[in-house]
Order: structure tokens, then sequence, then C-alpha cells
């Protein structure tokens, strides 16, 4: 019994500890951490009853633009830290743009369009991979936004973008090593790349929600839905022998 409470306090300590640092267009960091909300953001881009359209338009373009203002000497530290949980203090700090993600996003398809024209598969690798970066995010945040959690829409795009850098080293890998043959090898590197990627995205979410059903349900889904997607892109578009639906045939 003593040894219960003594684990349930720690857990709870661990839990009011949990936070991450999203830093927006190089400005002062934002943290998130359990029980905190943080939508002051969401309220102030609603709250255009005082602004012109035009001024609105020309700040959205704006902010649209700075995005993608990330030096290339911070990209790699980027990349990096988006395959390491945030437990050490370095690592809890997230940069909001739309450029590492969109880099993942052109790799990715290069190398499933590559994959895709030696096995002549017919399913669109671009079209596949653009969906899933779009309903993924947009279901996920109507999922936290049900749960309250803290937040936005743009730092979960972001979490998510970095996130694809898990596939990319997984496939590459295993490509350069064994040019995807050995299944070993494949789910050696999903469980290093693509696992580290999954736990950080599942710490990020777990630190911004406050209900603990819907921690469960929404980090265990987000978490299959990516590990099964890698598995899903290796075998249809990379793997040398298997045919998406032969065995129906």
């Amino acid at each position: 019994m003593f040894s219960g409470k003594l684990m349930s306090k720690s857990l709870g300590a661990v839990e009011k500890g949990m936070w991450v640092d999203f830093v927006e267009n190089n400005e002062k960091a934002k943290r998130i951490g359990y029980g905190r909300l943080n939508n002051k953001d969401w309220d102030d881009w609603h709250d255009t009853s005082k602004k012109s359209w035009s001024s609105v338009i020309t700040s959205a373009f704006s902010e649209a633009l700075m995005l993608f203002a990330v030096s290339p000497f911070d990209l790699p530290g980027r990349i990096v830290r988006s395959l390491v949980p945030p437990i050490l203090h370095r690592f809890r700090i997230i940069h909001v743009d739309l450029l590492g993600p969109s880099l993942a996003v052109l790799i990715l398809i290069c190398m499933l369009v590559l994959g895709q024209a030696e096995k002549g598969n017919v399913l669109g690798a671009e079209r596949l991979i653009l969906l899933y970066c779009v309903l993924l995010p947009i279901v996920t945040h109507f999922a936290l936004r049900c749960s309250q959690a803290a937040i936005t829409f743009m730092q979960l795009l972001t979490l998510i973008g970095y996130s694809l850098y898990g596939p990319v080293f997984t496939l590459s890998v295993s490509l350069i090593i064994d040019r995807e043959r050995s299944n070993a090898i494949f789910f050696l590197c999903l469980a290093v790349f693509g696992g580290l990627s999954t736990l950080r995205v599942v710490l990020v979410l777990l630190a911004s929600l406050r209900v603990p059903a819907a921690r469960l349900l929404i980090c265990a889904s987000v978490a299959v839905i990516q590990l099964l997607f890698v598995v899903w892109l290796h075998f249809t578009y990379l793997h040398p022998s298997f045919v998406f639906g032969k065995g129906s045939a």
C-alpha cells in the first residue's frame, strides 16, 4: 500500500513536470504543459472586428513567409531534435516552421516515386503522402480541441511534419544497407528511427492533454497510425518482391 502511494505521487510529479517550449517566428518561447491551456493565439486570430481585410491578409501572408524563414545552419539541428524524445531541456524546444516538414515530404515523395517506378505500382505515392499530411493533422487537431488540449494547429502541423523524418531515415537507411530486401533490417530501422520520432510526438501530445481517457486514445491512435503507415509504404513501394493486392488474386 505504501509503495502504491509512492508510485502514484511519483507519477503525478512526472505529469506535472511535463512541458514543451514552442518557438514561433524566433520569438519568445511559449510553454505548454500538463493541465495548461494556451488558447490566446486562437482567440487573437479570430478577433478581427477592428481590423480590415487587407491588413488581415497582409499579416497572414507575412506570417506564412516567416514559417519558411529558417537558416540552413539551424535546420539540421531541428531535424536531429525531431528524432529525440523531449526528455532533456534542449530537446523540449520545438521551433514552429514549415521548411523542415516540406523538405521531409519532398524527400519521402522522391523515394516512393523511385520505388513506384521500379515496381510499376499503380498507387500514386505523391497523392498518398499529401493525403496523409493533410488528414492526420486535421483529424488529430479536431480530437485535441475536443479534449481541451493546449496546442495550436500550426504547432501540431510542425510536430507531425518533423516526425516524417522518422520514415525518411527508416526507409533510406534500410534501402542503402540492403535495398529493402531484409525485413529484419527494416523493422530494426523502424524501431530506432520511427519509434523515436513517434515517441516524441506522443510525449508532446501527452503533455498538452488534460483528460486521461483522451490522452490514452489520441496518443495510442497517432502512434499506431504513424508506425503502420511506414510499414505499408515499405511493402507497397520499396519492397522488391511484395506486390500490393497480389495475394487476393
